[in-house]
């Protein structure tokens, strides 16, 4: 199908929901250091794997249960301020953190939970400013990447 025919085939909402899924499943961000290299670890089967953070996207449905619950907030308190919106964008993205491969505290594994994550994109916030990135580039979320298990 030409991009003309894919044109006159007008706005599937059906389509439209698809997307909200897809952003659902979230999409690999591999973690760097703060010089920008890619980390690794050991895993148990002592396979070296790429330490990643899946993240889901601005369409997702984690993205806009956390964004109400802000404007919410903010509603009530009408209290914006730089300091603020940053708190915004951790709570955001730690509202997205899925899941993780690799991400440790003193060498033992940590799960990945909102509140984990939102400490770990405290402390590093090159790796915060990485998955912000990703979650909002949509065609991340519709490449070859597969969905976390």
């Amino acid at each position: 199908m030409s991009i003309n025919e894919e044109q006159d085939q007008g706005f599937d909402i059906a389509e439209a929901q698809q997307v909200a899924e897809q952003e659902d499943l979230g999409t690999p961000v591999p973690v760097k250091d703060v010089t920008g290299n890619e980390r690794t670890y050991r895993a148990a089967d002592g396979t070296v794997k790429q330490v990643v953070i899946w993240m889901a996207g601005l369409h997702s449905r984690r993205y806009r249960r956390k964004r109400e619950q802000q404007k919410n907030r903010k509603m009530k308190r009408n209290t914006l301020t730089e300091g603020k919106f940053h708190d915004d964008t951790l709570e955001l993205a730690a509202a997205c953190a899925i899941r993780w491969d690799g991400i440790r505290f003193n060498g033992q594994p940590v799960e990945c939970n909102e509140h984990n994550a939102l400490q770990l994109f405290k402390a590093a916030s090159w790796v915060l400013d990485d998955c912000v990135e990703a979650m909002e580039d949509p065609a991340l979320f519709f490449g070859s990447a597969s969905p976390p298990q």
